[in-house]
């Protein structure tokens, strides 16, 4: 995901939109995630070796020149693109559905506070069958 994004401009806008940063498990690439989309919001993105200069720590320019140093093509690097995100999102979505199961499983709630946990477990499971959409959308 960070080579597509650093690779193809034109996708940074639709990531977006559609990527919440707390999907991303690994703290430094959810770092370097949010940088490139306040980067790219604010307008002040000039090169990837200006945004490597911007960066706090040396991980974070370890990472970025890893993953920008080999030159890849890919067929088509919007769908690719698309197809992480979703699954990013569904690995969000089930993380959080095995916490809901988790206190929906100890005895000493009550019924009512179940039956709530367990309704938005099933908003989850709805939410995770829907295509991506734009976070203000979602």
């Amino acid at each position: 995901m960070l080579k597509l994004l650093f690779a193809h401009e034109d996708l940074v806008e639709w990531a977006a939109a559609r990527l919440s940063p707390e999907w991303i498990n690994h703290p430094a690439v959810r770092e370097i995630i949010s940088l490139r989309f306040a980067a790219h919001a604010n307008q002040s993105w000039i090169s990837l070796g200006a945004f490597l200069e911007g960066c706090a720590t040396a991980e974070q320019r370890q990472l970025i020149t890893e993953v920008t140093a080999a030159a890849e093509t890919w067929p088509d690097p919007a769908k690719q693109l698309a197809d992480v995100l979703v699954r990013l999102r569904n690995a969000y979505i089930d993380k959080q559905s095995a916490a809901l199961l988790s206190q929906i499983d100890q005895a000493a709630i009550s019924d009512q506070t179940r039956e709530q946990l367990i309704l938005r477990r099933e908003g989850l499971r709805l939410a995770k069958r829907q295509p991506l959409a734009s976070l203000g959308e979602a």
